[in-house]
């Protein structure tokens, strides 16, 4: 991000944060207060956890600090239970090194390995203790427990958030500071900034500004209870497509665009008009702002620096055909991350015949899953048949 640091628009986005905060308050909406600190009662122990990968309506791009994941301004997301994350952890003294193992194998001083074990060092510092961690993670399609893959489907974000939810079960008697959401928010962000949001769950808002303060780059989640009604007729249906792209690369080039500084000015209004919206459960509005966002993203991304593109064919298809279902009077609204994936979000009603047109249509070589909104990362029990998941990397791992 050094292209904007002098710049006064860091500034202005400290002050749209603040109107945000404000609005929220005056609004009732849940701020779990930064907990009083605590150290580990323990530096062993194992949990299993389950995490939701995040699905972008307010998108992100750009970071104030890419080592720390703090993004320059906030963004709006939902979990998406068609795909879900089981992460096992265990804390042990006698480790001379942290192991993980992703899908079924062994990540070893790769990317991924570096970004778990970054995580892993900042959760073991704020609780003051070295033990090494043993790790085993896989990504599973609801359907049938089928691994899943395709590009611009959050499952980092999951992994961020399931990894940080296990962890701080294991090292903290105190439970309630464990489960503390802005706790498990933060640390669930070291992973993946959107980690931030998969762990709180449903729709959930990441507060973020140009600040280095890390307590205050966090999540909370929109739809308390008495929105339960209009979330249970959401449906999400995810079409996804394999992809080199990498992210990290968009976040660093995106601040070279020039739409880059007006669509972060703008985004102050667009988190009005969405709360707004949710408020009046108004789908409508809230699809309209999911597909305006992720034109503006490819944009962005589009006009950078290299002039990345990560749509394909498919996804220009399926974008046109969620434009045709709306004149005719069906909601189907598109979202799409960094990658070529779709998700549309649409009503339970229209799902069946949506499903059924795609496959008519469109000569897919990829599943559709179907989905609604997931809750936050939990625990998994110790009889819970998704703990069985794990059999075979147990097996062949554990040794």
């Amino acid at each position: 991000m050094q292209i904007f640091r002098h710049s006064p628009i860091f500034n202005q986005l400290k002050q749209d944060y603040q109107d945000i905060i404000h609005y929220l308050e005056e609004n009732h909406y849940h701020i779990e207060p930064v907990p009083t600190y605590q150290t580990a009662n323990y530096d062993f122990g194992e949990e299993c956890a389950i995490a939701f990968p995040i699905q972008g309506l307010l998108k992100y791009h750009g970071m104030l600090d890419s080592y720390e994941r703090i993004a320059l301004f906030p963004s709006i997301s939902l979990n998406n239970d068609a795909f879900y994350t089981v992460t096992y952890l265990k804390f042990d003294p006698d480790l001379i090194e942290d192991i993980f193992y992703l899908n079924g194998k062994v990540q070893s001083h790769n990317n991924e390995y570096e970004r778990v074990k970054f995580q892993l060092n900042k959760i073991r510092n704020h609780a003051g203790v070295q033990s090494k961690a043993f790790i085993i993670s896989r990504n599973f399609t609801r359907t049938d427990s089928a691994q899943l893959s395709g590009k611009g489907l959050g499952t980092s974000a999951a992994g961020g958030a399931a990894i940080a939810r296990a962890a701080f079960s294991i090292l903290y008697k105190d439970k309630i500071y464990a489960n503390n959401s802005r706790l498990q928010s933060v640390f669930s962000r070291y992973l993946s900034g959107s980690a931030a949001r998969s762990s709180v769950g449903g729709f959930a808002l990441w507060m973020s500004k140009p600040d280095r303060e890390t307590w205050n780059s966090y999540a909370i989640r929109l739809d308390t209870p008495e929105y339960e009604d209009f979330i249970n007729t959401i449906s999400l249906i995810s079409i996804p497509f394999s992809s080199s792209f990498s992210t990290s690369l968009a976040h660093r080039l995106a601040p070279s665009s020039p739409f880059y500084q007006k669509w972060c000015l703008s985004r102050k209004e667009k988190i009005f008009k969405f709360l707004q919206a949710f408020q009046d459960r108004d789908f409508k509005i809230i699809g309209e702002l999911a597909e305006e966002d992720s034109r503006i993203l490819h944009q962005i991304s589009n006009t950078a620096d290299f002039g990345l593109t990560y749509w394909n064919d498919k996804t220009r298809e399926l974008m046109n055909y969620a434009d045709q279902m709306k004149k005719k009077g069906i909601p189907v609204y598109y979202t799409i991350d960094t990658g070529p994936s779709v998700v549309f979000l649409t009503q339970k009603k229209y799902e069946d015949q949506i499903i059924q047109d795609l496959h008519l249509q469109f000569k897919l070589s990829s599943k559709i899953f179907r989905g609604s909104v997931a809750g936050p990362s939990k625990l998994i029990p110790p009889n819970s048949n998704l703990i069985h998941l794990l059999d075979d990397d147990f097996e062949k791992f554990s040794s």
